[in-house]
């Protein structure tokens, strides 16, 4: 191929001109580019024999990226979704990504919204974990459904990864070596969209391209041009040709279209021997809408492992898979059955699920949770809400687990509720400024009073679940209230300065 370099350029835009397919949101900012390592790869797959049917494991770095004020996150059910698509879209491939670090939330608004992809290497240089496929999910990706940046990570905007979606498993793709399968049209026939051409006519035998952004480093002030060969539908070039893998068909669609019923592209093209031909919209790597999209061909699938397991063995993940969970209920939900809960403060707490790494936890103003006001990811069996959007409507809670390898779950059966009442307690100070924990305890266990301004002497009195007084005692403002005589089960707690007081669960286990 021929290369060009236009050198000193005071400013290189990373941009793309594509239809949108999720509001302004173009499909892709990836640089079009064939790295070194696939030209390689492609001249002899057969050195790169990777064993079929082996399940490679690949730890991913998963980072979600919201502004300075805590806004603009993606929800808990957004990213356990996105997981799981993830996963069953390379199913097929044996390769299983898991979660090499716990998730991490990054707050810096700088790169919520960033406006160019250069800011979001920036932010990778920042964050990125070296043994691990970094990925970062934000409200905007530099204008583009998702990128990745071959010497980095990749970004994908919140927006792009619904559960149908499969951004993600498109920029894992380029990740792991695989082009588009319309290399060489993104700027049409020639790089910068000058030349027009129309699909009726037979397409040229070679087209330009902007290779500039990246390849395998970062260049700054460089334009590199390229010149690719276009694929014909008679094979005679496919192996030289765009991606260069011949089980995926010539493809010169470079931006977002629509597929019909049999999965394949609206719009008619030509090849150069005046074939008309159209585009596959199942492949993964194409600019076929979602819908249309759900596999990798074979060879794309054996390039990939190969690139795991040669230049990319850094990240592989050696770990035994954590044991699946076989719970199919939640127990110990608190609060539930509508109980009245003083709405500040509110711990909502359930019985630790057996393997579980991540519990999901959902909270809405309807039994059957069609409106959700507030979820989130949560590493223990509890969660504190500080304040209630509505303190006047009931609220239903459920919960949800997975792991670090398994993240497609349903609703554990089960669901907890609570009506909001400022009257329970006498004083809302006291539920301010006391703090009673933990709520969950083992039996023998200490619970511990903590008051956080100066009060005097307490009454600490403890009833069981049928309202019989269980144990009566003195405490100061701070101490250890004695449980040791309790047996397992629900206790109230009341606590009195003489003035005012406040009543607080605990469950004993």
């Amino acid at each position: 191929m021929k290369k060009y370099l236009l050198c000193k350029l005071f400013l290189v835009v990373f941009a793309v001109g594509m239809t949108a397919q999720h509001d302004h949101q173009g499909p892709c900012g990836t640089p079009s580019y064939k790295s070194e390592w696939l030209k390689k790869y492609q001249l002899h797959p057969e050195a790169y024999a990777v064993e079929r049917n082996e399940l490679i494991y690949v730890p991913i770095a998963v980072n979600i990226v919201g502004d300075d004020n805590g806004g603009l996150f993606f929800n808990g059910i957004g990213i356990q979704n996105a997981l799981c698509t993830l996963n069953k879209d390379f199913e097929e491939a044996k390769i299983k990504f898991y979660l090499g670090k716990p998730i991490r939330y990054i707050t810096d608004s700088r790169y919520a919204r960033h406006d160019n992809v250069a800011e979001g290497y920036a932010m990778m240089q920042q964050y990125d974990e070296p043994t691990m496929i970094n990925c970062y999910f934000m409200q905007d990706a530099a204008g583009n459904c998702g990128y990745n940046l071959p010497a980095a990570g990749m970004c994908v905007s919140i927006n792009c990864a619904r559960p149908d979606d499969h951004t993600w498993a498109h920029e894992m793709g380029h990740q792991l070596a695989l082009p588009h399968p319309f290399l060489g049209w993104e700027g049409g026939v020639s790089w910068d969209g000058s030349e027009a051409h129309d699909f009726n006519d037979p397409a040229p035998e070679t087209v330009t391209y902007n290779y500039t952004s990246f390849k395998e480093t970062w260049y700054t002030d460089t334009l590199i041009i390229d010149t690719a060969f276009v694929e014909k539908m008679d094979g005679s070039n496919c192996s030289i040709a765009a991606d260069g893998f011949c089980d995926t068909k010539p493809d010169y669609l470079a931006a977002r279209w629509a597929c019909n019923a049999d999965l394949i592209s609206i719009t008619e093209q030509t090849d150069p021997n005046g074939v008309k031909f159209f585009s596959d919209g199942d492949l993964i790597m194409s600019y076929a809408n979602d819908n249309c999209s759900s596999r990798f061909t074979p060879e794309q699938i054996a390039a990939m492992r190969a690139k795991l397991m040669d230049s990319k063995a850094h990240v592989l993940g050696f770990e035994d898979p954590q044991p699946l969970i076989e719970a199919t209920a939640l127990t110990g939900m608190n609060p539930t059955d509508l109980e009245p809960i003083f709405p500040q403060d509110i711990e909502l707490v359930w019985d630790e699920v057996e393997n579980a790494k991540y519990y999901l936890v959902q909270l809405s103003i309807v039994e059957s949770f069609g409106v959700v006001i507030y979820d989130s990811i949560v590493t223990s069996n509890a969660l504190t809400i500080d304040e209630l959007q509505f303190d006047n409507r009931d609220h239903y809670w459920r919960v949800k687990v997975f792991t670090d390898y398994e993240f497609c779950s349903d609703w554990l059966e089960g669901s907890g509720s609570f009506t909001p009442d400022e009257s329970v307690g006498a004083h809302e100070a006291i539920a301010k400024d006391w703090k009673l924990y933990p709520t969950v305890l083992e039996r023998g266990a200490e619970l511990y009073l903590e008051a956080r301004s100066s009060i005097g002497n307490l009454t600490v009195n403890i009833f069981n679940s049928v309202g019989q007084l269980a144990s009566e005692q003195k405490s100061d403002k701070e101490g250890v209230i004695n449980v040791s005589s309790l047996e397992t089960g629900i206790y109230l707690v009341n606590i009195s300065d003489g003035v005012s007081q406040h009543t607080q669960k605990i469950i004993i286990q």
